[in-house]
């Protein structure tokens, strides 16, 4: 599956749509979901994110924005975060990275080596990851609360 459209127009604008959707999130605190799909080409964002994992399933997308935002606190919101998050650094191999996105650059990289976790910090507006710190396996939690707790 390809995550960049092979018409560079169509890219740009779907780069820009995501863009405006996370302003529009920062700013309302009102979410959406932006799944786009052809053949063999998959865009989605949740609040103009992009970086879904794949084995998060467009329904468990929607059904995360579409319960009314006063009936579901916030901590519920992420719990659910946190377990998705979790769930993707578990399945990551040996000598695999695994990147945590925010709009159009990176937020966190995380490489498995062995059973040890090494969370990289992505500067805002992009450019070379800084190591932050080493995680054994039973620390995933601890790790993605501190990845969380970003902004």
């Amino acid at each position: 599956m390809k995550y960049k459209h092979a018409n560079p127009e169509v890219q740009r604008a779907i780069t820009k749509l995501a863009d405006i959707l996370c302003s529009w999130e920062r700013s309302t605190g009102i979410e959406s979901v932006l799944i786009i799909r052809e053949a063999g080409f998959m865009f989605r964002a949740v609040s103009g994110k992009p970086g879904i994992p794949d084995d998060v399933t467009d329904v468990q997308l929607i059904k995360m924005i579409e319960e009314n935002p006063k009936e579901q606190s916030m901590s519920m919101k992420s719990k659910e975060a946190h377990e998705m998050m979790k769930c993707s650094i578990q399945k990551i191999k040996h000598r695999e990275c695994y990147m945590i996105s925010e709009s159009d650059y990176g937020k966190a990289e995380i490489w498995k080596v062995n059973n040890i976790y090494i969370l990289f910090g992505i500067p805002q507006y992009g450019g070379v990851p800084v190591y932050y710190r080493t995680y054994c396996e039973h620390g995933i939690d601890e790790m993605v609360e501190e990845i969380q707790s970003w902004t």
